[in-house]
């Protein structure tokens, strides 16, 4: 049986909470980020809006922009944009806090669920014991630079004996054989997605 609306919204304000705890705890390796960042100046095109349609868009834009499957780093397999600091994952969180206050009716919060876990899934690896963040060397790209190229992070002070034994993952953050061939919607007809060929 699906789950209703405010299940949705339930979950996503759990979870919500939860990258709230966890995101003191992001190893020092990560950067922290300023407004001139590129967190910062997503949150900047893309304005938040009062009507429920458009206030949905604008989580998706941002959330897709920053934090989408394939915004993965290739080597260390955690999202390239996760950082931290006021203007870093301080400001997603405070955004997510928001859209959970607003509750809008109109927001689609079951497909809020995936953009939402994957934030989850990478904060609970950067800040496990046995994990630690991503070398400095793919971290953020700049807000103004041409995409592909990164900025490279000032080294932290300080930091963790669990940073210096970090390892990237040996394997790739997505698998081709994890991707569905068909894609159902909710009555159980296919998705299909027109094509000009």
């Amino acid at each position: 049986m699906p789950l209703d609306p405010n299940d949705y919204y339930r979950i996503f304000s759990k979870h919500v909470k939860g990258l709230d705890a966890l995101s003191p705890l992001l190893p020092n390796k990560l950067p922290e980020v300023t407004d001139n960042d590129r967190i910062a100046s997503i949150f900047h095109k893309a304005p938040l809006s009062n009507d429920p349609l458009e206030s949905w868009e604008v989580f998706n834009r941002r959330m897709d922009l920053l934090f989408a499957e394939e915004m993965r780093d290739r080597v260390t397999g955690y999202l390239s944009n996760i950082a931290r600091g006021p203007f870093g994952m301080d400001l997603v969180i405070a955004y997510l806090k928001d859209v959970v206050k607003e509750n809008n009716s109109g927001f689609q919060w079951n497909a809020v669920m995936p953009k939402v876990l994957r934030l989850v899934n990478d904060f609970k690896k950067l800040t496990s014991s046995k994990s630690a963040a991503p070398s400095t060397s793919g971290t953020l790209a700049s807000a103004g630079s041409v995409q592909g190229r990164k900025r490279k992070a000032k080294p932290s002070k300080g930091g963790s004996s669990d940073d210096d034994e970090y390892r990237p993952p040996k394997r790739p953050a997505v698998n081709d054989s994890d991707i569905p061939e068909d894609i159902y919607d909710s009555d159980g007809v296919e998705i299909t997605e027109d094509s000009d060929l």
